[in-house]
């Protein structure tokens, strides 16, 4: 692509004469146009005193605003510490206008409103973006490397430490160091704090490290420069110690995790062997992002969904749409999961399974079990390899009352995507006497349509059985489906159903809506309530052209000929 001032030729020339016609006086930056960046320097006239604001244009301006940076201009919140950039409007990828914001209209309007904020920044909530100034989010991080730590306040007694540092097997540290810290200690090696333990166990290889705390934010992002700011306060830090890992010292400082709130932050200097050179040892320092771990940290982006942290749910069935249902369950932040079915993944299966290759010729249950606990380490996943209701029991099982004893156990919902007519009987009725609510998803030949329900105890006047009458009498009309029969693809083990995975998602989802929703009902603040039990839905129109989802919802009322009526 060629420059943006040669494409658009008369905006360079836009620019320099509102420059002008503002009354600034403007430099272009000759070398740098030359070499295919734009850069204006204009004097700025502030309190007697004129500054050097240099606007540097990204190449793909003007769709993406300039910035500009100042070394003398006066510090403040909406001054970058480290590289002099101004914080020029609340959020640049929304409020620039392409058509009519330029150089001089910023200088005009934005600067004197950074100055006043500055000045005054008792009176300047109105105009600043309530967003804090982390000062942790503007360093120069390792990629690929991170260190876990808790949600923790430090008692602001203790200036410096040990850390027991916990990394991934078989990690090479001299490259990336991903990991948590397991544990904070004081210098009389008394805990302060500890990771949680949902996190500390994933990371089996343990060495120790160094912290200190500094008054205030470092200076520079340079890691070596910071580094020197840590040992003036424990001049020991100056010494690498390398105890069965790399050199590890964790720096806490005030920061702003909030818009005016304070909270200190991690960061971690990390210094790796290397080799020698000239009879001189190399010590390379690096900087490594802290990322705070817990179920709270998680859920603060859903806060809606902090019932779902005590709610524990079983799944029966992980074809497409229970696998699914699952995985979006563990992301929302659920306690529990129980995951129960018989069959195993074949390759078949991962054109509308949650996972693909990797879990292949494993049992569902278990896959998606370990697979689920291993990327969200707050959800507690427990399989059950088993069908319900055969006669014939494998050695490793145990019978239906024995297995489902324990997969009922203390759950707040069962979650039926078997689309199995006997085993969707079973458990409404099982749900039932135990007072359990429960939800059903099932989807028709080639995906054309689906259908959701839920009963709850004491709310839901209906039953599963009441909906299957309506489905027989008309009253609630059965989804589109395609006129294609079932298949048997080789090596699959029974018949199956033709369709696609995203269209099945569109059941899953809206079943997940209604679970959640039912989960946290009658919690303040949460995610609420919906007013129907029933969704049928259409993907396809009846001669099969493909429709934006339309859904057909009511409420599930008691039907004459249910033998729940007796």
């Amino acid at each position: 692509m060629v420059p943006w001032f040669i494409r658009y030729p008369k905006r360079l020339q836009n620019e320099l004469q509102a420059l002008s016609d503002a009354g600034f006086s403007a430099t272009l930056n000759k070398s740098a146009r030359e070499s295919g960046r734009i850069e204006i320097t204009v004097k700025y006239l502030l309190d007697g005193v004129t500054h050097d604001l240099v606007a540097t244009f990204p190449d793909l301006y003007p769709y993406f605003p300039f910035e500009i940076t100042s070394p003398t201009f006066p510090g403040g919140r909406h001054k970058n510490q480290y590289n002099n950039s101004l914080c020029l409007l609340k959020d640049p990828h929304t409020k620039w206008s392409a058509s009519d914001d330029t150089l001089a209209k910023i200088l005009n309007t934005q600067i004197p409103k950074i100055v006043l904020a500055q000045q005054h920044p008792e009176n300047a909530t109105e105009l600043e973006a309530h967003e804090a100034t982390q000062i942790a989010g503007q360093l120069a991080y390792v990629a690929g490397s991170y260190l876990f730590t808790g949600d923790w306040q430090i008692n602001t007694e203790c200036h410096k430490g040990e850390i027991s540092i916990g990394v991934e097997e078989n990690l090479d540290t001299n490259r990336t160091i991903r990991g948590a810290i397991l544990e904070i200690l004081d210098s009389n090696k008394k805990r302060l704090e500890s990771i949680d333990d949902a996190i500390g166990k994933r990371f089996s290889n343990k060495f120790k490290g160094r912290w200190v705390r500094l008054p205030s934010a470092p200076s520079s992002t340079n890691p070596n420069d910071i580094l020197q700011e840590a040992a003036a306060h424990w001049p020991e830090l100056k010494t690498a110690k390398f105890n069965k890992g790399p050199d590890v010292i964790g720096i806490l400082f005030p920061d702003e995790v909030e818009y005016g709130k304070f909270h200190e932050s991690w960061i971690f200097l990390v210094r790796v062997k290397t080799h020698k050179t000239r009879g001189v040892v190399d010590y390379p320092c690096n900087l490594v992002r802290s990322e705070p771990a817990s179920a709270k940290v998680l859920q603060a982006r859903s806060p809606k969904l902090f019932p779902l942290r005590e709610k524990k749910i079983l799944v029966v069935g992980l074809g497409s749409i229970g696998s699914v249902f699952a995985w979006e369950m563990a992301r929302a932040g659920i306690n529990q999961i129980n995951l129960l079915d018989f069959d195993i993944l074949q390759l078949g299966n991962t054109s509308r399974w949650m996972y693909g290759y990797m879990a292949i010729g494993q049992p569902k249950a278990h896959i998606l079990a370990h697979l689920l606990q291993h990327e969200y380490p707050f959800v507690k996943t427990i399989p059950f390899h088993h069908r319900i209701g055969d006669v014939r029991y494998f050695s490793t099982q145990h019978n239906d009352s024995e297995v489902l004893s324990q997969a009922l156990d203390g759950i707040d919902m069962i979650v039926d995507a078997t689309a199995e007519w006997c085993v969707s009987h079973f458990l409404s009725d099982i749900a039932k006497e135990k007072g359990i609510n429960y939800i059903w998803a099932t989807g028709t030949q080639g995906s054309w349509g689906g259908t959701i329900g839920r009963v709850v105890p004491g709310k839901t006047l209906g039953c599963w059985k009441c909906f299957q009458h309506y489905l027989n009498d008309g009253r609630i009309k059965v989804p589109n489906q395609e006129n294609t029969p079932f298949v048997q693809p080789p090596g699959c083990f029974h018949h199956t159903f033709t369709g696609t995975g995203f269209d099945m998602d569109h059941v899953t989802i809206e079943a997940v809506r209604l679970a959640v929703s039912t989960l946290c009902a009658g919690h303040n603040n949460a995610y609420p309530d919906f007013n129907w039990d029933i969704g049928i839905v259409n993907q396809f129109s009846e001669d099969g052209v493909p429709i934006a989802p339309v859904w057909q919802i009511q409420r599930l009322e008691r039907h004459p000929k249910c033998d729940c009526n007796a």
